[in-house]
Formats: C-alpha cells, sequence, structure tokens
C-alpha cells in the first residue's frame, strides 16, 4: 500500500520516489519541531500570564527581556545564539543536536513573541482576580474557573496566529543545517531542476498542514467552550 501511494505520487508530481521520501520526512520533523515549540511556548506564558499578577516585579524582568528578544529578527537571533554558543561552550555544544537547538530557539522566540504581543491580558487577569477574591473565591477556583479559562478564551485565535508566526519562521532554521521542508526543497531542486514541481509540492504539503492546524483549533475551540 505504502509503495502503490509512493508510486502514485511520484507520477503524479514527476519526482522519484527518493525525492518523496526525503519531502516525508522533511514533512514528519518541521510537524515535530512545530508542535512541541508551539505547546511549549503556549504553556509558558500561560505559566508567565497566571502568575505575573501576582509577582509584578518579575512580570516587569521578562517584559524587558522579552522586548529585546522580539525586536531581534529572527534569523539574526538564530545565527548569533547558534554561533555564539558554539564557541562560548564548545563541549555542551557540541552533545546538543541542531534540532534541539532549533526546538529551543523557536520557542523563545515563541515566548517573546507571545507574551509582548498580549501585555494587556496581564490587566485584565488582574481585574478577573480582584473581582473573584472579593467573591471570597479560594486560589484552586480563581485559577481554574477564571483566569485560566479567561486568556485561553480571550485568546484562542490569537494563539492560532501564533501557531502560524512559528509555522513560518520554521524555515529560517534551515541556516543551522535542520532539513526542514523549505530546506529540503532547495536540496531537490538542485539534483533535478525540477523547481516547480517541488515547490508546487512543498506548498501543498504546507497549505495542508496550516488547514489542519486551523481544523484542530476550531474543534478544540467547540469542545472547551460550549457556552
Amino acid at each position: 500500500m505504502e509503495t502503490e501511494l509512493i508510486n502514485f505520487l511520484a507520477t503524479l508530481t514527476k519526482l522519484e520516489a527518493e525525492y518523496l521520501l526525503e519531502i516525508f520526512d522533511a514533512t514528519l520533523l518541521t510537524v515535530y519541531i512545530w508542535l512541541a515549540s508551539f505547546f511549549s511556548s503556549l504553556i509558558i506564558v500561560l505559566v508567565l500570564f497566571i502568575t505575573s499578577y501576582k509577582f509584578k516585579g518579575l512580570g516587569m524582568v521578562y517584559e524587558r527581556v522579552f522586548q529585546l528578544i522580539k525586536s531581534i529578527p529572527f534569523l539574526l537571533l538564530t545565527l548569533s545564539a547558534y554561533y555564539g554558543f558554539s564557541y562560548s561552550c564548545p563541549q555542551l555544544f557540541s552533545n546538543m543536536n541542531e534540532y534541539l537547538f532549533g526546538y529551543i530557539i523557536l520557542t523563545i522566540y515563541g515566548v517573546a513573541h507571545m507574551a509582548i504581543s498580549h501585555q494587556d491580558m496581564r490587566e485584565k487577569i488582574v481585574r478577573a482576580n480582584n473581582a473573584a477574591l472579593s467573591l471570597g473565591m479560594g486560589t484552586y477556583v480563581r485559577l481554574y474557573r477564571i483566569i485560566l479559562p479567561l486568556v485561553l478564551h480571550q485568546n484562542w485565535w490569537v494563539f492560532y496566529n501564533e501557531a502560524i508566526f512559528l509555522f513560518k519562521n520554521i524555515a529560517i532554521l534551515s541556516v543551522i543545517a535542520i532539513p526542514e521542508l523549505v530546506a529540503t526543497a532547495k536540496h531537490i531542486v538542485n539534483d533535478t531542476y525540477l523547481a516547480i514541481n517541488t515547490y508546487v509540492t512543498i506548498a501543498i504539503i504546507c497549505l495542508f498542514l496550516v488547514a489542519s492546524m486551523k481544523g484542530a483549533f476550531i474543534v478544540l475551540h467547540k469542545l472547551l467552550f460550549k457556552h
């Protein structure tokens, strides 16, 4: 079944089976890095949102740090971190592969972008927390019944936009030898000179991934926010 599918796609795209397998592996790698960095960024940002109303000083510190990170273009940040880390900590860097490094740098940039883009959420959390306190609600009830639903409900589609933002930035990771979709497409074009076939295939895959992410967000939104 798998062989027949590969042969069918090879006939359809005019690409050899080995190149289609390369694209398949690159797609899996791209999806792994994308989902891992997005959910890691989302969890970290939610923790920062929820805790920042208690520790105002900490909130000011991470705002300054994230503003600095966000002001740096992702390409420059990736190259600076990659070569700076390789020269400053060569032994530790040698034990870390490019995939893990790409995941870490993409997660840091995603956290910075999410946190700075939604600074007004802290004020809403403070107001909701004060209102819940005035009603005598405990910490657990305030956190899981008021604050967390507020953050998720009001930022649901904003988080979807952040997921697409991270997906676009994955292509930049090719500069540190991570064979994601765009880097794989360039390699195949260099070998086959079938630029249109290759890039159209990659474009269809990217469209499918983005559409799948949107569909997942729609389904989860209906399940989590029924009322």
